[in-house]
């Protein structure tokens, strides 16, 4: 989800309200990473709470509003170094490890 809710509005915002690229990217906007971040929180939220709501699986703790931001945070942070050609890969690897390692 946060592929899929991150990086379509990062590209959006990047190309519509981006004017001040990152340092450590010449091909990327801050407006489209901290799109990417929010769009990306927001969906994979979304979609624990319909998943919660159908009792696919129970998540009770408010501790998963902090384990998806940070999973949103470091997959935003890893897409904005890696290069636009190979981002939608690395973005959901990512993604996968970080949420491993925040459910341990």
């Amino acid at each position: 989800m946060v592929l899929c809710g991150g990086d379509g509005v990062a590209d959006l915002f990047g190309k519509r309200y981006g004017t001040t690229l990152l340092p450590w990217s010449k091909e990327k906007t801050w407006a489209g990473s901290i799109a990417m971040l929010i769009g990306g929180f927001l969906l994979s939220l979304l979609m624990v709470v319909i998943f919660n709501s159908f009792r696919v699986f129970a998540i009770s703790s408010p501790l998963i509003f902090i384990k998806l931001f940070i999973i949103a945070l470091v997959s935003t942070l890893i897409e904005s170094i890696s290069r636009s050609d190979v981002d939608n890969i690395t973005v959901p690897i990512t993604a996968i490890i970080i949420g491993i390692l925040v459910s341990l």
